[in-house]
């Protein structure tokens, strides 16, 4: 049972908070340039191990949000060709992180290869998808407007990066009154020190982190 505070209902345990019609399930980034051998990361020398290695249970937690009921969001990091989308700011951190080579600097351009969700995590024809040009899935695009007008409380957040776009989307969903849950073995970066870092912050910080067959288990 929800228990009563200052008058408002609130949702206290595992159960409640992932309750199928009250949630939604966001699939962050998980792109063919963020996680395919011919990818955008591959290219550059980034490893997109971790990546794969989530998408099973991944795949396994998307069929059984779409069996009860969960709203499934797919999110895409998007660019086009003329980099208009990015900010001076922007570009300047991306500048950073590729070593001030500017071919690095654009990637999921939109209508392209890279741009594409990986097949294995294909959206389906009732999925919602939801374009985004910042880290955040909530800066700039209509998710939260989607997610209130379904009547969806709480987020389950996955894909990549764990500590970039993930933790930004979980961040700004908590920001904006969400139950935020995280799927632990859902969410993946080339960079195992800085996902480890930023789990620990996520359990310290969200309302529940834990393994995709736990939220399934509980489904029942």
């Amino acid at each position: 049972m929800a228990k009563t505070v200052f008058g408002k209902s609130v949702r206290v345990d595992l159960k409640e908070t992932i309750e199928p019609k009250a949630t939604a399930l966001i699939v962050v980034d998980m792109q063919n340039d963020f996680c395919a051998p011919g990818g955008h990361y591959v290219k550059y020398g980034k490893s997109v191990e971790q990546a794969n290695r989530i998408m099973g249970p991944l795949a396994a937690l998307i069929e059984s949000s779409r069996d009860r009921g969960v709203l499934i969001v797919y999110v895409q990091n998007t660019q086009n060709r003329s980099g208009s989308y990015s900010a001076p700011a922007t570009i300047a951190l991306l500048l950073k992180r590729w070593n001030n080579d500017e071919s690095r600097t654009l990637f999921t351009i939109d209508g392209t290869w890279g741009h594409q969700v990986v097949d294995r995590l294909r959206p389906g024809e009732r999925d919602m998808i939801v374009k985004k040009h910042r880290p955040s899935a909530f800066v700039g695009t209509d998710l939260d407007q989607i997610l209130r007008a379904a009547g969806r409380e709480t987020i389950i957040v996955s894909g990549v990066v764990t500590e970039g776009c993930v933790e930004s989307t979980a961040r700004d969903g908590w920001l904006r009154d969400y139950y935020v849950v995280v799927a632990e073995d859902c969410i993946a970066s080339s960079t195992p020190e800085l996902h480890e870092a930023q789990l620990k912050l996520m359990r310290e910080i969200y309302h529940f982190v834990v393994p995709s067959n736990e939220l399934m288990r509980t489904w029942g």
